[in-house]
């Protein structure tokens, strides 16, 4: 069995003031309430998918202002889902944060890909690591529609990466300290 759905519109006959009769207007809906019930469903699961994974994920239009964010972006920065849609970066990072990310932004929004780390304070107190990356996003003429942000919070390996150059830095010094550099 399918389903179809139907718009349905009736309007009365008037002669001299009284209704004499009925149109009934019926209009097959069927294909876009399908379609609209695929769209909901995509947005759903694109919902899920954005709000689940742990990096910040957030879209930032031709003017860097951003458009949307995920939960994930909304933890770093302790700020409610709206709040910062429509504020430019250097307005909602400040003006110190702008001049370190601004050079990665320009290559973007030349239309290049760019990846970088950075050194992040984070309004939930700590100054954290991130790994970057900017996509320019493009119409299908080609021209810059605006660029799409993945963040990840790479502290964790940075550490990691610290204590291995520190580790290896104190065993060089002692094998020279030994003489058994030489």
């Amino acid at each position: 069995m399918q389903e179809y759905y139907y718009d349905v519109a009736y309007r009365p006959l008037l002669e001299g003031g009284h209704i004499t009769g009925m149109i009934q207007v019926i209009t097959d809906v069927t294909a876009h309430v399908q379609a609209r019930r695929q769209l909901e469903e995509s947005e759903a699961k694109l919902s899920l998918l954005s709000n689940t994974v742990p990096s910040m994920i957030f879209y930032l239009d031709q003017q860097q202002r951003y458009v949307s964010y995920n939960k994930t972006f909304q933890d770093w920065f302790d700020v409610d889902a709206d709040e910062v849609i429509g504020q430019s970066v250097r307005e909602f990072i400040g003006e110190q944060a702008y001049q370190q990310v601004a050079p990665h932004l320009a290559v973007a929004y030349a239309g290049q890909p760019e990846r970088y780390e950075l050194a992040a304070p984070s309004r939930v107190g700590t100054q954290r690591w991130l790994d970057i990356t900017y996509t320019p996003h493009h119409n299908e003429v080609g021209e810059l529609l605006g660029v799409i942000v993945l963040a990840s919070d790479i502290s964790t390996q940075m550490q990691v990466r610290r204590a291995l150059e520190e580790s290896s830095n104190s065993l060089q010094s002692a094998i020279e300290v030994a003489g058994l550099g030489t």
